[in-house]
């Protein structure tokens, strides 16, 4: 017979759910940073690849490309990624330009 203080409404109950939702809303958090550190991961590859194509690098073409990654939520992180790559690249080639003047 299950002690009747871990049955619902038992004062041990309430703790052992809040331990429960707990460890859940601990492991979705750390799935929401896997997902973006690979999020960020694909767009800063992505981004690269396109930019040494001779290509402009736009949101729409990659949501075309990779559609997985078609959510609402993403594209905050997805735009910010493509600005910072294209960013650090167009530093980078200015760099290299004044050095060899």
């Amino acid at each position: 017979m299950i002690n009747p203080r871990f049955q619902p409404g038992g004062d041990k109950y309430e703790s052992i759910r809040e331990d429960e939702r707990r460890a859940f809303y601990d492991r979705v958090e750390a799935e929401k940073e896997e997902i973006r550190s690979a999020i960020k991961t694909v767009v800063s590859c992505w981004t690269e690849n396109e930019i040494e194509a001779g290509n402009v690098p736009t949101f729409e073409h990659f949501i075309d490309e990779y559609f997985e990654w078609d959510h609402q939520e993403l594209y905050p992180i997805i735009i910010a990624e493509m600005e910072r790559v294209e960013k650090i690249i167009e530093s980078e080639k200015r760099g290299r330009i004044s050095g060899v003047s």
